[in-house]
C-alpha cells in the first residue's frame, strides 16, 4: 500500500484540495449538527463548506510548499528513487543505494528543521486535551472527539524530533542498509 504522505506529495493539487476540503466540510457539518440541533441544516452545511474551502486551500498551499522542499532536499532523483528516499526518511528499511540514502538523510534533516518548537507543540497538545475533557464534561461529545483526535496528533508531533534524529543517524552510517526502523 502506498504511503499516504507520499500520495499527498505526488497527487495533483486539485485532488488534494478537493478531497481534504470535502472531508473537513463533512466532519465540521456533522459535528455542528450533532452539537447544536437547533441550527438549521442550511447553516450547518454552509459552515462546513466555509471550513472545507479554507482548510482545503490551506492544505493545497502546504502540500505545494512541502513538494518544493522535498524536491530541493532530495535533488533531481527519478520519481521511483524520490519515493524511496522519502519513505526511507520517514520509516522502513534503510536503502542500500548510497544516493537514495543520502537523499533520504537530507529529507529527514529538512523535516527536522521544519518542525515547530517542542514547547509550542506541548502547549497546544495540553490545551487540546484539556479542551476535550472540558467539552466531554459539558456533554459536548462531538467537539470533545474532534479536540481529542487533534490533541493526539499534536502528541505524536511532540516525539518527532527524537525519531527524526535517530533516523538521520541510521541514514548517515555506511552500514545503514543492514538496519531498519
Amino acid at each position: 500500500m502506498r504511503d499516504m504522505r507520499m500520495y499527498l506529495l505526488t497527487a495533483p493539487r486539485w485532488v488534494v484540495g478537493l478531497g481534504g476540503g470535502l472531508l473537513v466540510a463533512t466532519v465540521v457539518a456533522v459535528v455542528f449538527r450533532l452539537d447544536n440541533s437547533t441550527r438549521s441544516w442550511t447553516a450547518t452545511v454552509l459552515t462546513g463548506v466555509v471550513f472545507g474551502v479554507l482548510l482545503g486551500g490551506g492544505l493545497v498551499l502546504s502540500v505545494t510548499t512541502q513538494r518544493g522542499e522535498l524536491r530541493e532536499a532530495a535533488g533531481e532523483l527519478p520519481p521511483a528513487q524520490l519515493s524511496a528516499a522519502y519513505r526511507a526518511a520517514v520509516w522502513g528499511e534503510i536503502p542500500s543505494d548510497p544516493v537514495v540514502r543520502a537523499a533520504a538523510a537530507r529529507v529527514a534533516q529538512r523535516r527536522l528543521e521544519a518542525l515547530r518548537p517542542r514547547i509550542l507543540v506541548a502547549i497546544i497538545a495540553i490545551a487540546m486535551t484539556v479542551g476535550a475533557v472540558l467539552h466531554a464534561l459539558a456533554d459536548n461529545y462531538g467537539l470533545a472527539g474532534v479536540l481529542a483526535v487533534a490533541g493526539l496528533g499534536w502528541i505524536v508531533e511532540f516525539f518527532q524530533p527524537a525519531r527524526l534524529r535517530r533516523r538521520i543517524e541510521l541514514l548517515s552510517t555506511e552500514n545503514g542498509a543492514a538496519r531498519s526502523v
